[in-house]
């Protein structure tokens, strides 16, 4: 899939540089090296209206779907960003691969259900 920045060596998704495409379907393998992880802060902010993660990605590590609206000032307080784009993502399905959530992987991401798989031996804190 186009936009995607993958380390063969540590098989994780680290990056998106696709501004266009907004329903991201992972593929199993990239360059013939099977896809295990999805790296810390990789679709942050995107504007992604659906994600479907194959079975073999093994974690999703921390905000790796997040977004947040707010920015604490100088001032002490919390104020709106004026350019944000979260993702909105409706319904995920975590395949029965992935063994671990990391903290705030989903946080502000617009999820109105997620399917978990029974393997998942770790959730972090604010996944959701």
């Amino acid at each position: 899939m186009d936009g995607l920045i993958f380390n063969q060596l540590t098989v994780i998704i680290i990056g998106y540089e696709d501004t266009a495409t907004k329903a991201v379907v992972f593929p199993e393998k990239i360059n013939g090296v099977s896809v295990k992880h999805i790296g810390n802060h990789t679709f942050y902010e995107k504007g992604l209206t659906s994600i479907v993660i194959p079975d073999g990605v093994k974690s999703i590590d921390v905000s790796a779907f997040a977004g947040y609206p707010f920015y604490l000032g100088e001032d002490g307080e919390f104020h709106l960003k004026a350019d944000v784009t979260l993702n909105e993502l409706g319904s995920v399905v975590i395949p029965d691969s992935i063994e671990s959530i990391g903290e705030a992987v989903f946080a502000n991401s617009c999820l109105n259900s997620i399917t978990l798989s029974s393997n998942i031996s770790s959730i972090g804190i604010g996944c959701l």
